[in-house]
Parts: structure tokens; sequence; C-alpha cells
């Protein structure tokens, strides 16, 4: 009898590790959707929404800021293309702020205290958003740092993997973004 029990249970225990496994690698396809869904045929899917603690305290939804242009950039402290596109970002948000663009820093799993010496470091006034890890999923990231143009309507019209400035083609890329949100820019 013990030994029909111990098959059982290998069986078992087999077949949790296959549905596991199949979980991870359908979530892993699935997150891609939202980065391919703006790369193929210039789809414009809806933004996943979030809502993220501010560095500086409160709460930034997305779902919030419909009807405002937004850039979303994930990014972390220890990366040095993040390092380098930070004074763009803050650029951007100098000059169209006024026009109701926000920018947002979706960091991906820092302390407060690397966010606050990295925004200090880099004289960073947009909003910077932690524990964004989770959300990063969602939006199909597969590293950092990664910017998305969101529309007025809180659709992704554009999507960016690297630093904005990174090479003269990024940065085109990056102007072309702008100018899918500010057609006069």
């Amino acid at each position: 009898m013990p030994r029909p029990v111990k098959l059982t249970l290998n069986a078992l225990a087999l077949a949790l590790v296959a549905a596991l496994v199949g979980l991870f690698a359908w979530q892993q396809l699935r997150s891609g959707d939202t980065v391919a869904a703006v790369s193929d045929s210039g789809g414009q899917p809806l933004a996943p929404n979030f809502e993220l603690e501010k560095l500086d305290g409160g709460t930034v939804s997305l779902a919030a800021l419909r009807g405002r242009p937004v850039i979303v950039n994930f990014w972390a402290t220890w990366c040095r293309p993040c390092k380098a596109e930070s004074g763009e970002l803050q650029r951007t948000y100098e000059r169209y702020g006024p026009r109701g663009l926000v920018v947002l820093g979706v960091d991906t799993g820092d302390l407060r205290s690397d966010m606050a010496a990295f925004a200090r470091k880099h004289d960073l006034t947009y909003p910077l958003l932690r524990k964004g890890a989770g959300v990063s999923g969602r939006w199909g990231i597969t590293g950092v740092p990664e910017t998305f143009f969101v529309n007025r309507r809180g659709r992704i019209v554009a999507h960016l993997s690297g630093g904005v400035n990174a090479s003269d083609e990024l940065k085109r890329s990056y102007d072309a973004g702008l100018r899918l949100l500010f057609p006069d820019a």
C-alpha cells in the first residue's frame, strides 16, 4: 500500500510543478503584451493602471491623470543610462509641465533613501514613484530604463527601450514620442 501512495504523491507533485511552470510562462508571455501592442502596427493599448507611493509622500494613480499627457519612465538608481537620461526627463518636465505634461519616474525596487539621494544629486522635481516592481510586469518591462508616452485618452502611443539620450536614434525616438503628445513640439 505505501508504494501506490508514494507514486500518487510524486505524480501530484510533478503535476503541481508543471502547472506552476506553465503559469509562470503564461505570465511572462502575457506581461509583454503592452510593449508588443505598441510595437506591432503602431497599436495604442490602454495603459495599465497603477497607484504607487510618491517618494515625497502621497500616491499617484495613473487613471486619475486621464486627460493629461503622461510620460512613464521605469528606472533604477544603479542604472547608468537612467542617470544619464534623468536630466533630459527633467528638462522635458520643465518645458511641457506648464502645458499639462506629467512625467512619472517609476522606480523598480530601490530603497527610499537611495531614491532620495538620486533625486537630490540629479535635481529631479518630477514625481518619483516607489515600489514599481510589481507594476513593471504588467507593462512588459524587460529592463531599465524604459519610457512610455501616454496620451490624454490614457493610451500608450510610443515606447522607448533604453536611455532617452543614449544615442541619436533613441533621442529621435524620444522626440517623436513627444510630438505624439504635443504635435507642435
